[in-house]
């Protein structure tokens, strides 16, 4: 897999009815991305595929998608997409057609959980089948392959393209897409395993004695106000995860309280919550809540695409 080389690259926006299916042949892995209309996840405005075969980027595709909903002044200035853009796009269920071969027989990989859940969301909007059938996500292999590398400057795909000297216009899901697949070979010749391999793979429990972090926010963080609380085992360490709240702006407090506005929920471990499922700042969370206190709670990966994105 040393051939970090794109073979070829469709970044324009073709429409989506006169895309082939792709030959899976030979295909090792694919990335993809979404960008969304909205804050909901299922609001696909566009999405970005990268094949990968023989170790390279063999080909790229981008297409915009008509999702038939509002658009918020928030995602327009993340993405640039417009209604005025997609108003004769194709919508999402024929906009997936090409790709559902590909993500129905082979690994499928995205930076975070946030494109599989918008892909899940866009599916039940259309009332057609999920295609996600092997998914891998990118944050999971990066994390795992250089642990003392990111943790303080960040997961997002803007810093690891710049470490690794990639071209890069983000927010683009085919650029997204791209990057992802360029990280992803140099992250499986590093650690020397298969996408297959990292499919099954879980990384053993670590034990943090002092699990109370707290943080100060940087005022100048485009964050700034929010106030996050951590429950649960994360993959990277609270302090690290302190550390890239704070400069976002976040402040982090130890306990969940009427200031509380995130709750970053990691792994659980069953034995240490005495018979419950979920750990008394979750459940403390959704009483206040239930009680109308806006707290949004969010898994790790979110949290970490919450913190690229800004």
């Amino acid at each position: 897999m040393g051939l970090f080389k794109t073979l070829f690259t469709r970044n324009s926006q073709p429409d989506a009815h006169h895309l082939q299916a792709i030959d899976i042949t030979d295909v090792e892995f694919f990335t993809f991305d979404v960008e969304t209309a909205n804050e909901d996840f299922g609001s696909i405005c566009q999405i970005g595929v990268s094949v990968v075969k023989n170790g390279i980027v063999h080909e790229t595709h981008a297409v915009d998608i008509n999702p038939k909903c509002a658009f918020s002044s928030a995602n327009i200035n993340i993405h640039g997409i417009t209604p005025e853009r997609v108003e004769k796009s194709p919508v999402f269920s024929e906009a997936i057609r090409p790709f559902e071969h590909l993500f129905r027989n082979t690994i499928a990989i995205s930076h975070s959980n946030f494109d599989t859940k918008a892909i899940s969301g866009a599916c039940a909007r259309a009332n057609i089948d999920n295609p996600v059938t092997h998914w891998l996500d990118s944050m999971k292999v990066v994390r795992n392959t250089w642990p003392d590398q990111f943790g303080k400057r960040g997961y997002g795909l803007a810093n690891l393209s710049q470490h690794f000297g990639i071209p890069f216009n983000h927010h683009d899901a085919g650029e997204d897409a791209r990057v992802t697949a360029e990280i992803m070979l140099r992250a499986f010749e590093a650690s020397g395993k298969t996408p297959q391999e990292w499919l099954t793979f879980k990384k053993p429990k670590a034990y943090y004695p002092n699990k109370k972090v707290t943080a100060e926010a940087n005022e100048n963080g485009p964050l700034f106000g929010e106030v996050a609380v951590f429950t649960g085992e994360l993959t990277i360490s609270r302090k690290d995860a302190a550390a890239l709240a704070a400069k976002d702006g976040i402040t982090v407090a130890n306990g969940v309280t009427k200031k509380t506005t995130i709750l970053i929920v990691g792994d659980q471990d069953l034995t240490v919550l005495a018979g419950h499922e979920k750990s008394s700042k979750h459940r403390k969370a959704e009483d206040l809540i239930a009680k109308g206190q806006p707290i949004r709670i969010l898994g790790e990966s979110e949290f970490l695409k919450l913190i690229a994105n800004n």
